[in-house]
């Protein structure tokens, strides 16, 4: 990892950033657990830690509150986050309810 990129983590990321990605990718913000759902227009595609991720991407809580944010901001799961992750999307399928804003339908 080049120098650059370690102080840019330090001061505005995750300390464990994610190491892959994809649309419907379950990751946290912060503890905040949702989904990678889209890309914003404000960003751009590029590599990013040694592998090819959008800039910006929009993430999404199961409810469908979507955030707008920089790409190292997002960590990887947590085995605690997974299983909450799985129980809002069991609810919110329960109540009949759309997730993640119909975003990864």
């Amino acid at each position: 990892m080049e120098a650059n990129e370690l102080v840019m983590m330090f001061l505005l990321g995750s300390k464990t950033p994610i190491d892959n990605y994809y649309k419907g990718m379950p990751c946290m913000l912060g503890e905040t657990v949702g989904k990678i759902v889209d890309e914003s227009e404000d960003g751009s595609w590029g590599q990013i830690n040694g592998i090819k991720m959008f800039s910006i991407p929009l993430f999404s809580t199961p409810h469908g509150t979507i955030i707008k944010t920089g790409i190292m901001k997002l960590s990887k799961i947590t085995d605690d986050g997974l299983a909450k992750l799985s129980e809002y999307e069991k609810e919110i399928l329960e109540k009949g309810d759309e997730l993640y804003g119909g975003r990864l339908a």
